[in-house]
């Protein structure tokens, strides 16, 4: 097992003495809350009014990844220690309680999902691995080395059967969400890839990039349909459209229909 224990910890302070940065937010599946990274803990905050409801303490230093499951009862946490531990954990937003502690590595966790029917669960981090968990049982399908660079964001398509990854190796790749088979590598980005998401129809999607490139791209004509076409015929260049953007780091993708928002540094 790579479970590591966590070592010491001040855990959460009573007053935060000044500002602290937030690099994870999620909004509950009803959208009336929203949930943020803190210290050693994860904050709920009422939309309504903007107050904070509670403090569910005892997480990983830094929280870097949150999503929660669509009609179900938990959130996933992902962060930990900067070069010393990751954790990747799974929350009762009922209770607050740490139900589950999926995964360990000796680096943090930067990225965390369920797909939208809430059956599948990935993860990614500095250890340029992906994980995926099926949540039914939390048993672990599969688990790659994706990777030669930190895996900075995953996403799952609107039909949750692809997982893309974004990676400062300077490609992205679509996976076989269940099985893990790699079904394409996009090789066009000249940076680090530190977004992705798919389309509405999942068959194209969108990266952003460290030096500011956005770009949408197919997947499904450029992939081969066999091993056998892989070896006997060069594989087809990917549709790409070139939604340059301003010099700043695209450092969030999100699309909801025939928006796309893009979030920069």
């Amino acid at each position: 097992s790579d479970l590591m224990q966590r070592k010491g910890g001040t855990g959460a302070p009573e007053k935060y003495p000044r500002p602290l940065p937030v690099t994870a937010l999620a909004f509950g599946a009803d959208a009336a809350t929203c949930f943020t990274g803190g210290y050693h803990e994860l904050l709920e905050w009422s939309m309504a009014d903007a107050k904070l409801i509670r403090r569910i303490p005892g997480l990983p230093e830094r929280i870097l990844a949150v999503s929660v499951q669509k009609d179900g009862d938990n959130i996933a946490v992902a962060g930990g220690t900067p070069g010393r531990s990751g954790e990747a954990l799974i929350i009762s937003r009922k209770t607050g309680a740490v139900t589950k502690k999926l995964a360990g590595a000796k680096d943090t966790f930067l990225a965390a999902g369920f797909s939208p029917d809430g059956a599948l669960l990935a993860f990614g981090g500095t250890d340029n691995t992906v994980r995926v968990f099926r949540c039914a049982d939390w048993k672990q399908l599969w688990k790659a080395e994706a990777h030669a660079d930190w895996v900075m964001a995953l996403a799952f398509s609107p039909d949750g059967r692809q997982l893309a990854s974004a990676s400062r190796d300077r490609t992205a790749r679509v996976f076989d969400a269940a099985k893990g088979g790699i079904l394409f590598t996009y090789v066009e980005h000249q940076s680090a890839v530190l977004a992705a998401v798919f389309d509405s129809g999942g068959e194209t999607v969108i990266t952003g990039a460290a030096d500011g490139d956005l770009r949408r791209w197919t997947w499904q004509d450029a992939a081969p349909a066999s091993k056998d076409k892989e070896d006997s015929k060069e594989k087809k260049r990917p549709k790409t459209v070139v939604l340059k953007g301003r010099r700043q780091e695209v450092t969030t993708l999100a699309a909801s229909g025939a928006r796309l928002f893009a979030a920069s540094s």
